[in-house]
């Protein structure tokens, strides 16, 4: 098993937009692997939810949910990208 700390460094990345994960209830681990990155480059993180009331840790994102999706859209709170979830009428989840 490699963390997002890990490689992130590893591939000489410097931004990071967008992470998309789709684990069948390992959220919790894969948002730990990838704290420092995450907390560093601020990304849109959308998960694959199958538990309604599964916890994110995510200090100072917005979670959203569209309608009738297991996805949740986990936005920085200092993002533009807000008024796009808003606009779209996804509903608040924090």
């Amino acid at each position: 098993i490699v963390t997002l700390d890990e490689v992130f460094p590893w591939e000489n990345l410097n931004r990071l937009d967008y992470v998309k994960i789709d684990v069948e209830g390992a959220e919790q681990q894969v948002l730990a692997g990838g704290r420092k990155t995450i907390a560093k480059y601020r990304p849109i993180v959308q998960m694959e939810v199958n538990i309604s009331d599964a916890r994110l840790s995510l200090p100072d994102y917005t979670v959203f949910q569209a309608p009738d999706s297991p996805n949740k859209v986990c936005i920085p709170k200092e993002s533009p990208k807000l008024k796009v979830a808003e606009q779209l009428g996804w509903s608040r989840n924090s």
